[in-house]
């Protein structure tokens, strides 16, 4: 398992903060029921490069100052709203071994709906399913094959193939995706109609 980096972050000066995140470094808070409290700078070339191959929830290891490595998940991660690649903060969760975690699996759908196909168009409503798992349960993210989903078609959390090992914390009733029928002429619009709103405007 990778291991990243990390610094304690010490109060300091602005301008010592700037010049670390020139550097790279991201700032961060670690914590957990077991450890104590920590504010890091932690290497943001090693944890995007970790983001990329794995995802942004799936477990890693930190070295605190060259300490002995911590198995950490990133609980929450901060985004420059203008530049999604630009990580602002990320929160490190402790995971101790043979306790669960709580956090969220990406859901990746594979196959084209056989309603697409026949001229529907797919709505998805839902990409993060909430979930408490032991960390050596964890999978990067959970498969959903939708190639037999057609018009009209809904898949609900409570649908969803989730191995038992995993506990669901999403609500079962909420929808997921569904595939709905075009109707010609449904999103035209008349020219009269056209007409009014220009004149509102």
């Amino acid at each position: 398992m990778q291991v990243i980096a990390t610094d304690l972050r010490e109060p300091g000066k602005r301008s010592i903060n700037h010049a670390l995140r020139r550097e790279g470094r991201i700032p961060a808070v670690y914590y957990g029921r077991s450890v104590p409290h920590r504010t890091l700078w932690i290497d943001g070339r090693q944890l995007k490069e970790h983001i990329r191959q794995n995802g942004a929830h799936a477990l890693f290891q930190i070295s605190i100052g060259g300490g002995e490595p911590q198995m950490v998940i990133a609980k929450e991660i901060q985004r420059n709203p203008l530049k999604q690649d630009e990580i602002l903060h990320v929160d490190l969760y402790h995971v101790e071994a043979g306790q669960p975690v709580d956090t969220v699996l990406p859901l990746e759908f594979s196959g084209e709906p056989k309603g697409v196909r026949q001229g529907g168009v797919l709505q998805v409503q839902l990409r993060e399913l909430e979930v408490r798992a032991l960390p050596q349960d964890l999978p990067q993210a959970l498969e959903v094959s939708i190639e037999q989903v057609d018009i009209g078609d809904v898949i609900y959390v409570r649908d969803l193939p989730v191995p038992e090992r995993i506990e669901v914390l999403s609500d079962p009733d909420e929808l997921v995706l569904t595939v709905l029928e075009v109707r010609k002429g449904e999103e035209e619009e008349s020219p009269a109609a056209a007409e009014a709103t220009a004149d509102l405007s």
